[in-house]
């Protein structure tokens, strides 16, 4: 019997989304270094397999727990579970990976569902706080919105996978984006941005990888939409030479640091970023791109900077390529979490 239960609030069938990613991924190399029983899927699935899972015995040889929660309620056997397993004093470990609940400014509540999973979100933290021997989080801006104890908190930012069929330098003149079309994740920047790099490199490209239903009908030629599952984006990324984090600087994005800037690095690609404090200081750390402003013009100065400095671009590729392979990849997560286990 397995030592540790790693409960993931996704189903992990179709990877297509950044939660999906990290905890297919980062179970898979958990699950190397040690055997980890994995319970996911929709919660009415999880609830299911979590009832066979105590059914069969399997409970009683259980040390730790680890759950990545979504922004919702977990079902109450998830719940009533985590109770029970406290008290009995299992190590219980809840990744909270955002608090979209705490901006309804950003995230605003169009529905009664909406409303009542943020309800369920916030019920859900509550419970988490109380059960959790640490609460892991991506970044330490979005730890000190809860207000924990220093021993309470830990940190577990996203990894990437190592792709070995990757090669760089590319040295083109397509700019690449992977993720979320919207205001909060600077789609119009980007655009804007892209309509004055080509008045320095008329040929110039975005290219766009997002789910079908992200698709937004705008009559421009310079950019493409292409379509992938996170193990398939090594493919069709592969002709960029930059990739982009266009987030605005301001409230929620402040204490984000998406998965997407470790696929741009496991890709070998440089990357341009809007000032966000986490991102920024990664960028910067391993010396893998340029910071801008969240202006369209100076997202556009910093592409233009790089393409025509065609060595400081293959630096940043190589040292982006570099530093996943040697300290920011899922297997590297993965003992930094069996690390937090052991030691909390």
């Amino acid at each position: 019997m397995s030592r540790i239960l790693f409960l993931s609030m996704y189903p992990l069938q179709v990877l297509d989304s950044a939660p999906k990613v990290r905890s297919f991924f980062l179970h898979q190399e958990l699950n190397k270094i040690e055997k980890t029983d994995l319970i996911s899927g929709t919660r009415w699935k999880r609830t299911l397999k979590l009832g066979k899972y105590i059914f069969n015995g399997n409970f009683s040889k259980l040390r730790f727990i680890y759950v990545e929660s979504s922004t919702t309620i977990g079902s109450p056997l998830e719940l009533f579970f985590l109770f029970v397993s406290k008290v009995l004093n299992k190590k219980i470990f809840m990744y909270i990976r955002d608090a979209y609940p705490l901006f309804p400014e950003e995230f605003p509540v169009g529905n009664i569902k909406t409303q009542l999973l943020y309800w369920g979100w916030k019920v859900s933290i509550s419970v988490y706080k109380s059960v959790g021997t640490k609460l892991l989080f991506p970044t330490r801006e979005l730890a000190n919105l809860f207000k924990l104890s220093k021993s309470k908190i830990g940190l577990l930012p996203p990894g990437a996978n190592v792709f070995k069929s990757v090669s760089i330098p590319m040295l083109s003149h397509k700019i690449g984006y992977l993720g979320e079309l919207s205001s909060q994740t600077g789609y119009e920047l980007m655009i804007e941005a892209l309509k004055k790099v080509r008045k320095q490199f008329s040929d110039a490209q975005l290219i766009i990888v997002t789910r079908r239903d992200e698709v937004k009908n705008i009559k421009e030629d310079f950019f493409e939409y292409r379509f992938a599952q996170a193990q398939d984006i090594d493919k069709v990324l592969s002709d960029c030479s930059i990739c982009l984090i266009a987030r605005p600087i301001k409230g929620y994005n402040l204490l984000t640091l998406p998965v997407k800037l470790f696929d741009y690095m496991a890709l070998g690609k440089a990357v341009v970023t809007t000032d966000l404090p986490a991102v920024a200081k990664i960028v910067e750390a391993e010396g893998i791109g340029l910071i801008a402003e969240d202006s369209a013009e100076n997202i556009a100065n910093k592409i233009i900077a790089l393409l025509k400095d065609q060595n400081r671009l293959k630096e940043a590729q190589e040292n982006a390529f570099k530093a996943i392979r040697d300290k920011h990849s899922w297997a590297h997560r993965a003992k930094d979490l069996y690390q937090i286990l052991n030691n909390a």
